[in-house]
């Protein structure tokens, strides 16, 4: 099993159809959470006073991340068919930047991220890219760097936000739809929207892995259109 893990490279997709693929798997880790309490002091309390909890606070990954192609010995000339790590970096730097297809709407997002190592990492939660920062440590003979090292910490996008109308459950400005025999996202998007390549925003809206296996029955929440244009 040690082995197989190994093999399994960590990749990272965005929602404006780029990725990326490690070609050396970071050496450590770490995914941090909490919750939000609320204390109100009480003078003539002898203990703490009592708490109310407010809601859980976002899940964040940070790692760092080797970039690391001093091995070729070829320079530039071998970057031409294997592209350069700074190729690889230059990715990262992008996807804290908006999308091509938001820049043009009046809520600019940089892309959402999904990251996958292995079958038993449970890391396909909705991410964005809150910082990254890399180091240069190597370069080759034409001054091209061709070692990094990359520090990066990403922060959860809540797959769905709070009811906030009483009756439904939902927010204001948003149904929901139930999965019956024959549905699909790609269809859902083009009977909602007119535009089936929307699958992409009601999945990312609706923190849905695998949108070929949605179960009938299941209940896939139909943002407004903008939102599913900006998280596809």
């Amino acid at each position: 099993m040690p082995l197989l893990n190994a093999l399994t490279k960590l990749e990272i997709h965005a929602s404006d159809g780029t990725s990326l693929t490690c070609k050396y798997n970071p050496s450590d880790l770490t995914v941090k959470t909490g919750a939000s309490w609320r204390t109100q002091p009480t003078p003539a309390s002898g203990t703490a006073p009592p708490a109310q909890f407010i809601g859980t606070n976002p899940r964040s990954i940070s790692m760092s991340l080797l970039f690391d192609d001093s091995w070729l010995g070829l320079g530039s000339l071998m970057s031409l068919f294997s592209g350069s790590i700074q190729d690889q970096v230059n990715t990262l730097l992008t996807w804290t930047n908006p999308t091509e297809a938001s820049r043009g709407t009046d809520r600019p997002n940089p892309p959402t991220l999904t990251i996958f190592w292995g079958g038993h990492t449970r890391l396909s939660f909705q991410v964005y890219l809150s910082t990254v920062s890399a180091q240069y440590t190597e370069f080759n003979f034409t001054g091209e760097p061709s070692r990094a090292k990359v520090t990066c910490e990403f922060a959860e996008v809540p797959s769905t936000a709070p009811g906030q109308n009483p009756t439904s459950g939902t927010i204001p400005g948003r149904r929901t739809h139930l999965m019956t025999a024959g549905d699909s996202l790609h269809s859902i998007a083009h009977r909602e929207y007119g535009k089936p390549a929307l699958w992409r925003g009601l999945a990312a809206a609706n923190g849905i892995d695998d949108p070929f296996r949605v179960p009938i029955g299941s209940s896939v929440l139909i943002p407004p259109r903008e939102d599913a244009e900006l998280l596809s």
